[in-house]
């Protein structure tokens, strides 16, 4: 599992340490696709899983934003919590 310590510098900041630590950031997977993610970057894990599949469908089900970039780390954050809350929102109606 790849560490906040071991990001590269420019994402290595002050400002993106509560965000790589909070649920935002997490995804439970089961215990292969888990095995099968390991440390890839989240474009290369999204790209390797859907070949051939419906990207978008993927990204839906896993509550993934279309902002799989490593430069659009702020912005995928925002997003993926939009979705998050989304989610729980209609989980609890």
């Amino acid at each position: 599992m790849a560490r906040y310590q071991q990001l590269p510098s420019r994402f290595a900041t002050k400002e993106n340490k509560p965000l790589y630590n909070s649920i935002v950031n997490l995804q439970l997977l089961q215990k292969t696709p888990n095995i099968q993610k390991g440390d890839k970057p989240l474009k290369d894990w999204v790209n390797e899983q859907t070949h051939g599949k419906d990207k978008k469908s993927f990204l839906d089900e896993h509550l993934i934003p279309d902002v799989l970039d490593e430069k659009d780390i702020a912005d995928f954050f925002d997003k993926r919590k939009e979705l998050l809350v989304e989610k729980l929102q209609t989980i609890l109606k």
